[in-house]
Parts: C-alpha cells; structure tokens; sequence
C-alpha cells in the first residue's frame, strides 16, 4: 500500500520514453481528453477509508509505503466506473482506426482493457499492433503475464528486449532498485550485457515455482517496467505527476489494483491523499547469500526490498527440513527427494542442470501414495525444488548445489533417508518409494540409510559411518567410528538405531574408501524426542 506524502518533497521527473509520448492529431486529442475524464471521474468516487496510524515502511519521494499482511480486502470498484471504462475503450479503439501505429494509443488501449479484466482482448491489440517492434512484444509480455501464460510473456519480452534500442535495453535490465545491498553492489559494478547475465542466474533463483513454464518473477518485474512506461505519459488513479518515486514503487512492489481515499472526519498522522492498494500476502522471492556463500531464503522478511503475490496461489510456505539427495550416474544424474505436504497435495520435484533447457520434473497426484520422488538429468544439477501445491497453498524447498563438487575415480551419493520395513531396499527406486519426507528422525525408530559410489569399481569398499553432534554451527566429534559396515557392492541400505543419542542436530558422515581412494559424503539431521 502507498499514500502521498506532504508535497514538500520534490517532484523527481524520470528519464522520458520520448516513443511513448502522445502523437499530434484530433483522435489522439479526443483520446487524451476521454483518459483524463475517465480518472477524474474515477478519484471523485474513490471509497473512504480510515487514515493510515502514521506507520512507514519505506519512504520513497512523495510516498509512504507500509505492507500489512492481515489486510487482504481490496477496496471495491466505484460504483459506475466499469461502465465509464468500458466507455473510455471504445474511444480509444475508434481512436486507434485513424492511428494505428500509435504507441501511446496503443499502449493506453492495451492498459484499460487489462484494468478491465480483459487480458485476451488487450492480447489481441497487442498481436495486431502496429507500434514499434519492442513497445508491440512489451505489451504482449503483460498481457500475456496477467493471463499467467508465464513461458509465452518470457518469449514476447524476450522479443521486446532484443528489439528495442539499446540504452533502453540497458536500462530495462538494470534491477539494481529491486535487489538487496550486496546483490544491488554487484549489479551496479557490471555493464549491461553482465547486468542481464548476472539478473537471468538471479531470477532461476528467485522463482516461485520451478515446475511452471516460463518465470514469472521474470516476467512481473518486466510487466512492472511496461506498466511504469504506460504511465510516464498518461493520468495516474493517484492524480498526481509521475516520477522516479512513483516508478520506484511500482518496480519494487508492483502496481496498485484499487485505490481510497483517507477518511478527512477521521485525526490521523497521515495527510490526506490516495491510497493505493495491492494482492497480499506478497513475498521476497529473491535469495541472500550465507557467509559461507551458500543461499538462503527468506520469504517474508520485516522489510522486503521488493515483493511479489502469484495470482494463482494464496499462501507459500518455505520448508528448511526438507530431504533432496543426488545419485551420480556417470554421465547423468537422478535426483531425489522425499514428498512434502498433506497426503492429498500434488507434489512436484524439478531439477535443472548446467543448461536452462536440462529440466525435469516428476510430479505426484493428490490419489497417488505418499513417497519419494525422482528424476533424471543430463550431467550434474545446479538447483534443485520440491513443491506442494494443495487447494492455492504452496510449500517449496530449494537446494543450490555446489558448483565445486568432488570429482575423482571414487565419487558418492548423498545419503538418503528411508522408513525401515520388513526388507531393506535393494534399489534406489525401492529407497525412493519409502524416502523420508523430511530430515527430522524420530530417535524411538530405526531409520534406513541408502547410499550409492560410482567410478572405479572395486570387489568391496570399506565405509566408514559416522554420527556427530552439531553444536553452535559446527560439528563436534564424538567418537570415530560408531558405526563401521563392509560392503561387497558398490552401494547399498543400513539401519541405524539411535535411541541411546540425544535429542539434537547431528551429521551422518559416509567415508568409502577402496583401492588407496576415499570418497566422503554426509547430510545434517535434527533427532527427535
């Protein structure tokens, strides 16, 4: 949510889009007069509602902005303006009959029918544009995105960005208003062809979900720069100039889909002005670095720098305790992972290798047993997700791998954690069916490990496995060797029993060795009570 701030501060006016500005000529005149009656007629009937208590988020130039989770009701649509919009789209269409190569004409026309809840038919304008190549695929990619078509908006905005001149490129690329400090410093010391390398390995990251088509965190941000485009030349429902505080906002935190006005009967520390008001609950999708460089995500931090709220899911939830293993298959890769979420969620586990075009993902469905999950990939993996998905309910889990993973003539998996039955697993395809959820182990149940080398190939490997306490973030041994095995294979399935552990943070450390080569793999677990 946004309010005005008093109009001490000054107006910063951005950089124009010189393409964007109106064109000369009656319809166009016509055009301009109708959108400009249209939003004064809009503000005039703006609900009342009560004045924000003071509190300020961030400030941005004129604006105070304040996230409130629990405020999820939307103002309702004045009474009248849908008509009065729909009104002001048949202006514009017969406007655009005497200048059909308008880009402003054409951009106002696509917006009002977006704001209409008409994202075919502002498609439709957009297919048939005959407005600069770029400004065309713009459209087309926010369009395209309202109607969550997310692989198809990255394909037009793709286009738009190839198309367009090459100081606009730049300055569409350049994410440094959206990113966190240490991200924004390293974003700003690269030049524009580093910057939209270095914001594509950001958005893998940042997006929602891995087993959609598309990115649409991706394709959000660059509808949030078309829409600041669509108002640098035309009325804002705020009724005030447009500026770098505006378009700040709009990027950081996207554009407002309803509007009020502060109630003036009502005392408050806020001026009066209008609100503006957005989908919640939204969430920082883009990750942070750990001190030891790995990645870390925080969905709903005290102050997000930017946010975003998918339309097509109420609520997500981050899962830290989550199980995903990998299995190297000489030249490929099987990833795994236990099922998260109730029973009869769909569950979804992605991977994505060294390449964007190497993905897979397998999916369960809401008849389908609880189990594990796997999948195949060329190579080695770089990020991993698993997803469940359960009535607009998601529960993701993220791992990034190590880029600087062991290799050498003797290399194992990642342990793999099962429920012990009647018959131990002779497969990973029967460890999988039976694969644990989460990483958290009851102490009062036998708990399965599956582990597998590949490389050399050898009569026998000595395995070493080996439990440690992990104690104010660093692993603390407790004696070597408190479990020592010896298999003929080159991999297998054991029980451990840790009722005589502690409840607490512990490491599984496997140690093969065999033929003078060692190879060590190990995952952190929490024992319950």
């Amino acid at each position: 949510m946004w309010w005005l701030l008093p109009a001490a501060l000054a107006v910063q006016t951005p950089d124009p889009i010189r393409l964007l500005a109106p064109d000369s000529g009656r319809a166009i005149s016509r055009a301009r007069a109708a959108l400009e009656a249209f939003e004064s007629d809009r503000h005039r009937k703006l609900p009342v509602r009560p004045a924000a208590t003071g509190r300020c988020d961030e400030r941005i130039g004129r604006f105070c902005y304040w996230y409130d989770e629990g405020d999820t009701s939307l103002p309702k649509e004045p009474e009248g303006v849908k008509t009065t919009r729909a009104r002001l789209n048949a202006g514009l269409a017969r406007a655009q009959t005497d200048h059909p190569t308008s880009n402003w004409l054409i951009g106002q026309r696509v917006r009002y029918l977006l704001e209409h809840q008409q994202s075919d038919s502002g498609l439709a304008v957009a297919a048939r544009c005959g407005a600069a190549r770029w400004w065309c695929g713009a459209l087309a990619g926010l369009s395209l995105h309202l109607a969550e078509r997310f692989a198809s908006a990255d394909s037009a905005f793709d286009v738009a960005l190839t198309a367009m001149p090459a100081g606009l490129r730049c300055a569409w690329t350049d994410w440094t208003v959206v990113l966190e400090s240490e991200a924004a410093a390293k974003n700003k010391s690269l030049d524009c062809d580093g910057r939209r390398r270095f914001a594509d390995s950001l958005f893998l990251l940042a997006k929602p979900l891995l087993s959609l088509p598309g990115n649409d965190v991706r394709t959000e941000l660059l509808s949030r720069r078309t829409m600041a485009a669509l108002h640098t030349f035309a009325r804002s429902p705020h009724f005030i100039p447009w500026g770098k505080d505006m378009e700040e906002l709009m990027l950081r935190y996207g554009w407002s889909t309803a509007w009020s006005v502060n109630d003036p009967s009502m005392i408050s520390l806020a001026p009066s002005g209008v609100t503006g008001h957005q989908r919640s609950p939204a969430y920082q999708f883009f990750p942070a670095r750990n001190a030891d460089q790995s990645w870390r995500w925080n969905l709903e931090p005290d102050r997000a720098r930017f946010r975003y709220a998918p339309t097509y899911a109420d609520r997500f939830l981050l899962v830290d305790n989550a199980q995903i293993a990998r299995f190297p298959r000489g030249d490929s890769t099987i990833v795994v992972a236990g099922s998260i979420g109730p029973p009869d969620a769909i569950v979804a586990l992605t991977a994505i290798g060294q390449s964007l075009n190497d993905v897979a993902t397998a999916r369960t469905d809401s008849a389908a047993p609880v189990g594990g999950l796997l999948v195949r990939l060329a190579g080695k993996p770089t990020i991993a997700s698993l997803e469940s998905r359960r009535y607009r309910q998601v529960a993701t889990a993220r791992l990034v791998f190590d880029p600087e993973e062991p290799t050498g003539p003797l290399i194992l998996s990642d342990p793999l954690f099962f429920s012990v039955d009647d018959e131990l697993p002779e497969s990973l395809e029967g460890a999988t069916a039976r694969a644990l959820a989460t990483t958290q182990i009851s102490r009062e149940t036998p708990v399965g490990i599956y582990w597998e080398a590949t490389g050399k190939t050898h009569d026998s490997l000595d395995v070493a496995v080996s439990i440690t306490p992990i104690r104010r973030g660093f692993p603390g041994r407790i004696g070597k060797g408190l479990l020592t095995l010896r298999w003929q294979a080159s991999g297998g399935a054991f029980e451990l029993d840790l009722r005589r552990q502690k409840p607490g943070r512990y490491l599984l450390r496997l140690e093969a060795r065999a033929g003078g080569t060692t190879a060590t793999s190990q995952r952190a677990f929490t024992l319950m009570p």
